[in-house]
């Protein structure tokens, strides 16, 4: 039986959502670096310890960073979950299925655009990599079926 380049490329694009929701959690986990400087070391506190308030409720900059950075796992695993998922149960409604790859290339597009202009390398390859496998699958022969 031939491996269908469609289904291949959106399920492997789909797990490397999955694994940049891991390694992004093991980012957040790990141990920050040193601020290099008296600057930076004076930020690194502030962003720990100055308190904003909002309508009542206390957060840090800190705690910011870590809703975004934690949400942003959280959706990149649901993400990549739900495309097998509907890989998986939605074998027979294939125009689903291609507009559901269509949907992940405008996710992944506005999320490398995002990364370029806020993050740094490692967001940028990694949906690089996701708008990348998800053209290619959308681009490729054949239909996204189950065996």
């Amino acid at each position: 039986m031939a491996v269908d380049a469609k289904r291949f490329l959106f399920r492997l694009t789909s797990y490397i959502l999955v694994v940049t929701s891991g390694l992004h959690l093991v980012g957040h986990f790990a141990e920050r670096p040193a601020p290099v400087d008296e600057a930076g070391q004076t930020l690194f506190d502030l962003m720990q310890t100055y308190h904003l308030d909002f309508h009542g409720i206390q957060r840090t900059m800190m705690d910011f960073l870590d809703g975004y950075s934690l949400s942003f796992a959280t959706f990149a695993f649901f993400a990549g979950v739900l495309n097998l998922a509907i890989l998986r149960f939605c074998a027979g409604n294939r125009p689903f299925l291609q507009t559901v790859i269509v949907l992940n290339i405008l996710f992944s597009g506005l999320q490398l655009l995002i990364a370029v202009v806020y993050f740094i390398h490692p967001p940028m390859i990694s949906f690089g990599l996701t708008l990348l496998g998800f053209s290619a699958a959308f681009l490729a022969p054949g239909e996204p079926e189950i065996a």
